[in-house]
């Protein structure tokens, strides 16, 4: 698993792209891995690769790879702490059934929480894989 994560960053940092480029397509894949929306995410980064053309499509893949459905589910109770914060809670009423209202509760305190994470994580990524990418570009040349 790690000698693969190594040869993908080995891939990413070889491309012709500028340092900005890749972190941006990072960035960006960082933020649409952390969404909560398994299935939609790859839909969500082909809209946005044919939007935006000057993103680094494999920087992109590369930051959903990374923040798949099983490495953000940590995140999860993370983004329903902070959602809860800022959420309050649906009130009991004769129109909903009690499971209902707890499962709308909880979705709802999710991505709220989701996405308050999400683009302090890209940004955080963005100046991560930034830097890592002057280095190695620097030792290349």
């Amino acid at each position: 698993m790690i000698s693969r994560i190594k040869k993908y960053f080995k891939e990413v940092l070889e491309i012709k792209k500028t340092p900005h480029e890749i972190a941006l397509g990072f960035a960006v894949g960082t933020f649409i891995g952390i969404l909560p929306t398994p299935g939609i995410n790859i839909i969500l980064a082909l809209i946005i690769i044919f939007i935006f053309k000057h993103l680094n499509k494999i920087a992109i893949f590369g930051g959903i790879a990374i923040f798949n459905p099983v490495t953000t589910t940590p995140l999860i109770y993370y983004a329903h702490r902070i959602g809860g914060l800022i959420v309050t809670p649906l009130r009991p009423t004769d129109k909903l059934y009690p499971l209902i209202r707890e499962f709308l509760d909880l979705s709802i305190r999710i991505i709220v929480g989701t996405l308050i994470l999400a683009p302090i994580i890209a940004a955080i990524s963005y100046f991560i894989v930034k830097k890592i990418v002057i280095k190695v570009q620097k030792r290349a040349s």
